[in-house]
């Protein structure tokens, strides 16, 4: 998927595609795991950086005004906040990948009453 772009035409649904992405694709690396530690490790990397862009984006000083006023755009910062990574390693991958699920149920149980609430 590509690196999220700030705008203020990014909307709830956007945001939930993004996240439920997010969450899927660590599933799928998971899942390799016990297969293939190295490729997983790899896939995680990758999926690592992806959401390290989206945060990256988010963060950008040139960007907080859209950031700011956009709804959808500041519960994706705040999902950022239930991102709690290890160090990048082979005892640490499950744990990892895990955190994109845990940061999915912190938006699906309290990010998304945001939306409900405008």
């Amino acid at each position: 998927m590509n690196r999220i772009e700030v705008s203020k035409n990014i909307d709830e649904e956007m945001i939930k595609e993004r996240i439920n992405y997010l969450s899927i694709r660590s599933d799928e690396i998971l899942k390799l795991v016990d297969k293939d530690k190295s490729k997983a490790k790899q896939l995680y990397s990758d999926l690592f950086k992806e959401q390290d862009n989206d945060f990256h984006e988010l963060t950008l000083k040139k960007n907080s005004p859209i950031v700011d006023s956009n709804e959808a755009l500041s519960v994706y910062r705040q999902y950022f906040n239930h991102l709690n990574f290890m160090k990048n390693s082979y005892n640490n991958l499950s744990y990892n990948l895990s955190e994109f699920k845990q940061a999915k149920l912190w938006f699906d149980t309290f990010g998304k009453r945001t939306f409900r609430k405008s």
